[in-house]
């Protein structure tokens, strides 16, 4: 919302995007809450005494397999609703505003319309997410869907302090053009040449693979 505000008119379409932009919760037994996402994967079981996310990465057995037990017991809830995980105020000016769009996206696929000047990915690209290979692969990807002279802001967050890195795009090299609180965490991992990725009528592009 403060970018926003701070491009006031100046802009032709803005989208806001995110993997799961929203989620279907439902009630279980005993009021324990359950969280669906797109696929219809219980991602996400709250009580009042434990909260169990999916991702089992680096848990001991046999909390992976009592994880996965508890987590199944979604299947026991009859109704569900959909809770929209973008912000009301924002959702209320995309309805009002043709120009704002909030779309499914993610960002290790190539961007498929227009390619944007200005790209933002906050508090997204850090290691209790992603490993370090991911966070460049997803890199690589937003420079290429990148329009020439565009920029790339990077925003990450470390206890309350907020540190971004902001990149401009010339023909296919990324260059570094303003840092703030020491630049954001993925700033060192964002590539300084790219190849674009294809769009509507271009040739396929290589260079970047999984």
């Amino acid at each position: 919302m403060d970018l926003l505000k701070a491009l006031g008119y100046c802009i032709g379409r803005y989208y806001v995007t995110d993997l799961s932009p929203a989620v279907r919760c439902g009630y279980g037994r005993a009021g324990v809450l359950y969280f669906l996402d797109d696929s219809g994967e219980c991602v996400l079981r709250a009580s009042k005494r434990f909260l169990i996310y999916s991702d089992f990465t680096g848990a001991r057995f046999p909390l992976p397999f009592i994880a996965g037990k508890l987590l199944a017991l979604s299947r026991t809830v009859v109704a569900w609703q959909e809770v929209k995980l973008i912000q009301p105020e924002l959702v209320t000016r995309a309805a009002n505003d043709s120009r704002i769009t909030i779309m499914r996206y993610d960002m290790f696929t190539p961007w498929t319309g227009e390619r944007p000047d200005l790209i933002k990915v906050a508090n997204l690209l850090n290691g209790r997410y992603f490993s370090e290979a991911q966070i460049k692969r997803a890199l690589i990807i937003q420079c290429s869907n990148l329009a020439s002279g565009g920029r790339l802001l990077l925003v990450s967050e470390d206890y309350s302090t907020e540190k971004f890195s902001i990149f401009r795009k010339s023909s296919t090299r990324i260059r570094l053009e303003h840092t703030h609180n020491g630049g954001a965490k993925a700033s060192h991992l964002v590539p300084s040449v790219v190849d674009p990725w294809p769009h509507a009528g271009e040739p396929l592009a290589h260079g970047v693979h999984d």
